[in-house]
């Protein structure tokens, strides 16, 4: 027979003889290790020292780091908590669902490069994060996420960085286009286009025929323009636009 080795609910509780068996050391051992008088269980009890440790197993986080290796590696197989490093720029580009990314803004065919995967399985959720080697020389990174959910992957998203310049979709929905991104002035034609786009705005405008500076708030603070909407209730300057 055996008991608990602590009072019921105590942390890692395992098992000993009782105070009735025989006094036979090797027999305590082999229960308290492995919960039962056994040299091999099968199962694992989980009230022993090796369901414990059992459980420490399968449930830590791989400090390791795992290589990607040969061609055609199809990232959605990689499903398992941990780091994953893809080291060659050819076989990232022979695989399947990498992210794909722009040396620059013009930059027509974005490209699989090496770099490290991490994911991150909470038992309904898997989490991907790849971090991209764009260049060594000088050096260059990339960062895109995405997510497996309800038997679907979701599509890569791509961090932008303090060089990236928006393209056209941040400016068509105000009526701006993508070639007025560089200047700070927007003339009347490219204004009315703007507030007919946010059909319920409320407009103030300082000056009557170009507006220097335009400022969007939907929900949240827009950036437009190099310029991000003030918190608070603040008076537009004369020549500036402003949306709410």
């Amino acid at each position: 027979m055996s008991t608990d080795i602590g009072v019921s609910g105590a942390p890692y509780n395992t098992q000993i003889p009782t105070l009735q068996d025989n006094a036979d050391i090797q027999a305590a051992l082999r229960m308290y290790h492995y919960g039962s008088n056994t040299d091999n269980p099968d199962p694992i009890i989980a009230n022993s020292i090796v369901g414990h440790l059992s459980a420490l197993e399968a449930n830590k986080f791989n400090k390791a780091v795992t290589a990607i290796s040969g061609s055609g590696t199809n990232l959605n197989t990689y499903q398992t908590t941990g780091w994953y490093v893809q080291s060659s720029q050819t076989n990232a580009r022979s695989g399947s669902n990498y992210p794909t990314f722009k040396l620059t803004d013009g930059d027509a065919s974005p490209l699989a490069y090496a770099g490290m995967l991490e994911v991150v399985f909470d038992g309904a959720v898997i989490y991907q994060t790849y971090h991209a080697l764009l260049t060594t020389t000088p050096t260059k990174t990339a960062l895109a996420w995405r997510a497996y959910f309800a038997g679907a992957w979701s599509s890569w998203r791509v961090a932008a960085d303090d060089q990236h310049n928006h393209d056209t979709r941040y400016y068509v929905k105000y009526g701006v286009t993508s070639s007025d991104k560089a200047t700070s002035i927007y003339n009347a034609t490219q204004v009315d286009s703007a507030i007919s786009a946010v059909s319920t705005a409320k407009v103030s405008k300082g000056g009557t025929n170009e507006a220097t500076t335009i400022y969007v708030r939907d929900a949240d603070p827009v950036l437009v323009n190099g310029k991000a909407v003030p918190a608070g209730n603040p008076t537009p300057a004369n020549g500036d636009l402003w949306f709410w």
